[in-house]
């Protein structure tokens, strides 16, 4: 088995080291797939979070541009004619 100073490998040993070098590659492979679904996952739970933020923010807005309020005073509806333009202003932002 020994032959100036190597060693041979034989045949049941090679098939060993092809059959765990297949494994190996084989795991290789479904740690990449693992790592796409993962990323999969957190870009699809991003996007819900996302729609949620926006959906507060639409019924936030409603609330607002809805609202039967006009004011008391001129003071009062300033105000309430300044939140108007800036949520008109954050939508028009928002749909760009």
């Amino acid at each position: 088995m020994i032959k100036s100073g190597k060693v041979s490998v034989t045949f049941p040993v090679t098939a060993r080291l092809d059959e765990i070098d297949n494994q190996w590659q084989n795991l290789v492979d479904l740690a990449a797939l693992r790592k796409q679904r993962l990323n999969e996952a957190v870009d699809f739970y991003q996007f819900f979070a996302d729609a949620d933020d926006v959906d507060h923010w639409m019924v936030d807005t409603l609330r607002i541009v809805s609202s039967d309020d006009v004011g008391k005073d001129e003071a009062s509806a300033q105000s309430l004619l300044k939140k108007h333009k800036v949520s008109s202003l954050l939508f028009t932002d928002r749909a760009d």
